[in-house]
């Protein structure tokens, strides 16, 4: 399964609101567990992942956003900063790390405040 950015973001919404957003809604629960495990894994999320017979997560129990979590939903926050991040670095065939996409989503909030 590959790691779909949008559906991070949403998560990270879901967990940091208490409610789930429509879109992820519309997400299957395996794809969302799926996510679960990674961004527990990446630091995003503290939360517990079970995983099934054959190792693939089968459930979670997420307790909070961590720090890097938070500062990720705050770069991210803003639906045209996301939008232009989308369109400038998780296009098909770009290769970018989560980190650069954290940092170019710093400096385009950077850059809206008129910071830099």
């Amino acid at each position: 399964m590959k790691r779909d950015m949008d559906i991070v973001r949403l998560i990270l919404q879901w967990v940091e609101a208490g409610e789930m957003p429509p879109e992820l809604a519309e997400v299957s629960e395996q794809t969302r567990v799926y996510h679960f495990d990674v961004m527990v894994e990446a630091g995003l999320l503290k939360g517990h992942v079970v995983n099934g017979e054959n190792g693939q997560a089968v459930g979670a129990a997420i307790q909070r956003l961590t720090w890097e979590g938070h500062d990720f939903l705050d770069a991210s926050r803003d639906p045209t900063i996301w939008a232009k991040a989308k369109e400038k670095l998780l296009k098909p065939g770009l290769s970018w790390t989560f980190g650069i996409l954290v940092e170019y989503l710093k400096h385009e909030v950077k850059h809206r405040l008129h910071m830099e």
